[in-house]
């Protein structure tokens, strides 16, 4: 039996070693193109189609940082080849290593889950006749690792999650003073914590965070590639949980911090990096800022072929066409973006995406386009339970309601909005919903009741202690009404006044003559 292996080894060496002159220049071609160029090439040649360039390709990838975008084209082409019956087993050991590549690349990625999973496919690869004990050895080996780590990882879960749940959340940064909790997989535990939050209470977000970078000021001193990784994600989540809570400034200097985490070769974690920012500076009215970031973005994704990352590039470069009034565009960015999401599995960014078409849809004016993604935004948030993306999506359900002349329905249905955002602290995103009532009971000719609903937004703007000017902007509104002075445009000047006080705290509120 074992000369028997040798002897068919060797016939697989020989076939291997037939065409690889070619198989290297093919690949060198392919490699010279961004990867999300890598298939429409190989679509445009198929006479490089061959195991011959795949192989030459895993060859590369030693020395090549898209080694994932590599091992994902090798296990996509490899089963789609013809070859000769004697050959076919190059076809499974190609595939073993491709495996044995992902793995790798996930694991250095984080993802031990996946990583785990591709390299016992790998071991099951090479286990096949011929055998090479020595491969199956080396993976079985980085599987055991891998597994090691996901206990670790699930004890640090044990250990981060019992101590949140025990100390109360104004206590949480002071945990950073606990020895145990120097470790960066600390960090990466507090960033999964932060994701499961972030959705549903960004205030205790924004306090997972602030343990998050107060451990890692602690670990600063650490160079290892991992660790880095680690200290920019924490500084990335304390960034978008002040982001989320509109403090602009504060989201953009944590951007920062995270940036310096992370070396000027790490193109595709810096870029990854960049979305966030981006999506600060658009919120934040720094519009031509933004979009030359996402530019560069794009081109680092397309480069790398991370399908991910062009994925959440498309949803932002679509947020800035809306603030931009280019609805249409908007429009037809978001919806190229679908079959993305769909093929990723992308259950989260797929609502959001529905969501956003609606937004721009409402604005266009094709409320059957609107009504039709905001009610599958809807559905699709809510069964990834996420409540507050589900109030908003049924906030622009209920202006839409406002456009159609459904005054009294849609005044119904956005108390019930405000109502969420009220239980989550979210005083000035529920008083811009309160607006909206507002302006659907002066369109239903209800003046008394749009007055004392205005208000009521006064008062509430006023115990939460928000930014004096909204309450000025909000009493010129109240005043206007009793003087039977105000339109729905007046409100909408206001609402727009409120929300550029994000990024111009200082502005004086002007009203339109």
């Amino acid at each position: 039996m074992r000369e028997e292996q040798v002897a068919r080894i060797k016939v697989y060496a020989e076939w291997l070693a037939n065409g690889l002159d070619a198989g290297f220049r093919d690949a060198a071609e392919i490699l010279s193109l961004p990867a999300v160029e890598w298939n429409r090439w190989l679509a445009a040649h198929p006479e490089a189609a061959t195991l011959h360039t795949l192989q030459a390709m895993l060859h590369a990838a030693t020395n090549d940082a898209r080694a994932l975008s590599i091992a994902e084209l090798v296990l996509t082409h490899a089963a789609r080849i013809s070859l000769p019956e004697d050959a076919e087993p190059v076809r499974r050991l190609l595939h073993a290593h491709a495996w044995r590549l992902q793995g790798s690349s996930l694991r250095d990625g984080g993802d031990l889950h996946g990583a785990l999973q591709a390299y016992e496919r790998s071991i099951e690869a090479f286990r096949v006749p011929p055998l090479f004990p020595a491969q199956v050895e080396a993976v079985e080996r980085e599987a055991a690792e891998v597994r090691q780590e996901l206990e670790k990882e699930a004890a640090t879960h044990a250990l981060v999650g019992r101590l949140l749940e025990e100390t109360p959340v104004h206590g949480w940064q002071s945990l950073a003073g606990r020895e145990e909790l120097h470790d960066p997989d600390v960090l990466g535990e507090l960033s999964r914590q932060f994701q499961v939050r972030v959705h549903q209470s960004p205030l205790d977000a924004l306090a997972v965070t602030q343990l998050g970078v107060a451990i890692a000021s602690r670990l600063a001193a650490e160079t290892s590639p991992r660790v880095r990784h680690r200290l920019a994600d924490a500084w990335k989540d304390h960034a978008t949980a002040l982001r989320m809570l509109a403090r602009y400034e504060e989201s953009l200097a944590a951007f920062d911090r995270a940036e310096q985490m992370l070396p000027r070769s790490e193109e595709l974690a810096r870029a990854n990096l960049a979305i966030g920012r981006g999506t600060a500076l658009q919120e934040a009215g720094r519009l031509d800022e933004a979009m030359s970031l996402l530019g560069g973005c794009r081109a680092v994704f397309e480069k790398y072929g991370d399908r991910r990352g062009l994925l959440f590039c498309g949803i932002s470069e679509g947020a800035l066409l809306h603030r931009m009034e280019r609805y249409l565009e908007a429009c037809d960015t978001y919806r190229a973006l679908l079959p993305l999401a769909e093929d990723g599995g992308d259950l989260d960014a797929l609502a959001s995406i529905h969501n956003n078409i609606g937004y721009s849809a409402v604005e266009l004016g094709d409320f059957a386009l609107a009504e039709r993604h905001l009610s599958e935004a809807v559905r699709r948030f809510g069964a990834i339970e996420r409540p507050l993306h589900v109030a908003r999506a049924e906030l622009a359900r209920g202006r839409l309601m406002i456009r159609k002349g459904l005054f009294e329905r849609s005044i119904e249905h956005l108390h019930g909005v405000r109502e969420v955002f009220l239980r989550h602290n979210l005083v000035e995103e529920a008083g811009l919903c309160g607006l909206d009532v507002v302006e659907a009971h002066l369109a239903a000719g209800a003046r008394i009741e749009a007055e004392a609903f205005a208000r009521q937004i006064v008062r509430e703007f006023t115990a939460a202690r928000l930014n004096a000017r909204a309450i000025t902007a909000l009493l010129y509104l109240s005043e206007a009404i009793a003087a039977r002075n105000a339109s729905g445009t007046t409100v909408r000047d206001v609402h727009r006044f409120i929300r550029s006080l994000r990024a111009n705290p200082e502005s004086e509120f002007v009203a339109a003559s």
